[in-house]
Parts: structure tokens; C-alpha cells; sequence
């Protein structure tokens, strides 16, 4: 059953070429803000250095990163194949109880995996550093509504109606969770225990657009689930469980 096409998988997407090409634009993208751009200002302003290596400037060439890449996902996906973002990206408006099941779950997965992060996660985990400071505070509650938009525009707006098309709708779940997961990597400190949570994170979005057919839900859950832990960061810092 799980290697046939099912009905929702029916539908025609991107070509591989496309996909490939876009893939390579967003990988260059990265490169251009996360090692190209650094580089140039560090021989400029050789009197910066230390600014422009720092977490927080880094943490600031992401943006204008992600919204290039949200650009030429728009292009590829929408644009390109003259559709609306509304029928390009699934945003079919739920119901009003999907509404109600997504906010709850996206409160509740961090309230549940917010121990595990707390007392798993290693030195380096950034989100925990960047909390302990106000630039950093400001920089996570930004990206705690920005971010998950732009992520779910990338994994469950274009990755999974990708691979639902090309494969069938258990793929599509299986492999954008496992990309999901494995792209957060390096922000959980390398700690293999949490990339296996952040896939978890991933199977419950893809699981959630899956069944309502809309990307609003995984966004809610999302946005939802990154207010949620930061307030746990805050409550934890606040009674010293975070060092």
C-alpha cells in the first residue's frame, strides 16, 4: 500500500530539473550570505572582524538569505507555473476546529519536548545561548514567527507536494520529515538524541499537512510550537535551569 500512488499524490508539481535547479539556487543563496558576503566585509572592515563573525550579525544575514530563498521558491512554484500562492503553496483555509487542533498541538509539543531540550541539549546549542541575552531574546521571537512560515514554504510548500507528486503521500511524509530533522542539525549542537526529536517535529508538520491538504496548519503548529519554547526557555532561565 505504501509504495502505490493514492489519490492525493495525483497531481502534476515540478519536474526533477526543476527541482534540481532550484535546490542548487537556494544552496548558493546560503553560500552567498553564510560564507561570500562575510568574507568580503571581514577585508573591508578588517576593524569589524569580530562583529562580523558573531553570532548575532550571522544570526541578521539569515534574513535577507531567507527571503531570497522564499523568492525563488515563489518563482519555481508559483510564478513559473502561473499559479497563485494560495494554489501554489496549499494555503486552503481549514476549518475553525482544524484551527483549535493546531494551535493545542503546537503548544503542546514543546511543553512535552521542553525538558529533553533543557537538559539534553549541549553547550553549543544556540537557541539556548541566544536566549540568555536581549539582542539574542529579540532575534528568537522574530524568527519565532518569520521562520517557520519561510521553513514550511520550504518543506511542507514545496518538498512535500514535490515528492507527493513524484512518489506517493507516505514518501512525502517520510522523506520531508527525515529533511527536516536532519537540517536542524547543527542548531541542536550536534546532539544526535535531538535530531531524532526534531524528525519527530517533523512527521507530526507533514503528518498535519498531509491530512487537512493546507500548509496553514503545519504554519500554526509551527509558529505556535517557537512561542511556546521560548517562553520555556525564559521560565527556565528565570528558575535557573538553564546555565
Amino acid at each position: 500500500m505504501c509504495f502505490k500512488k493514492d489519490e492525493k499524490s495525483k497531481y502534476d508539481f515540478l519536474s526533477w530539473k526543476a527541482f534540481f535547479s532550484l535546490l542548487f539556487l537556494m544552496f548558493f543563496s546560503l553560500i552567498l550570505f553564510i560564507l561570500i558576503i562575510p568574507y568580503i566585509l571581514e577585508q573591508i572592515f578588517p576593524g569589524y572582524a569580530s562583529l562580523i563573525s558573531s553570532v548575532h550579525f550571522r544570526t541578521l544575514l539569515s534574513f535577507p538569505s531567507l527571503f531570497l530563498n522564499f523568492y525563488l521558491i515563489y518563482y519555481f512554484v508559483c510564478k513559473r507555473r502561473k499559479k497563485t500562492i494560495k494554489d501554489g503553496f496549499f494555503f486552503m483555509p481549514p476549518t475553525k476546529e482544524i484551527y483549535k487542533k493546531s494551535i493545542f498541538v503546537g503548544i503542546l509539543m514543546p511543553l512535552l519536548s521542553a525538558p529533553i531540550l533543557i537538559s539534553m541539549a549541549p553547550k553549543d546549542f544556540h537557541a539556548l545561548d541566544m536566549s540568555k541575552d536581549p539582542m539574542g531574546l529579540v532575534f528568537l521571537i522574530i524568527g519565532a514567527v518569520l521562520a517557520p512560515f519561510l521553513e514550511e514554504v520550504f518543506y511542507r510548500g514545496f518538498l512535500f507536494p514535490f515528492f507527493q507528486s513524484k512518489l506517493n503521500s507516505f514518501f512525502a511524509v517520510v522523506i520531508t520529515s527525515l529533511f527536516f530533522g536532519l537540517s536542524h542539525y547543527m542548531n541542536v549542537g550536534n546532539a544526535e538524541i535531538l535530531v531524532i526529536l526534531f524528525i519527530g517535529y517533523g512527521l507530526v508538520l507533514s503528518l498535519a499537512r498531509y491530512l487537512t491538504g493546507s500548509l496553514i496548519p503545519p504554519v500554526i503548529i509551527h509558529m505556535c510550537h517557537n512561542v511556546t519554547l521560548i517562553i520555556c526557555f525564559l521560565l527556565g532561565k528565570q528558575f535557573n535551569l538553564i546555565h
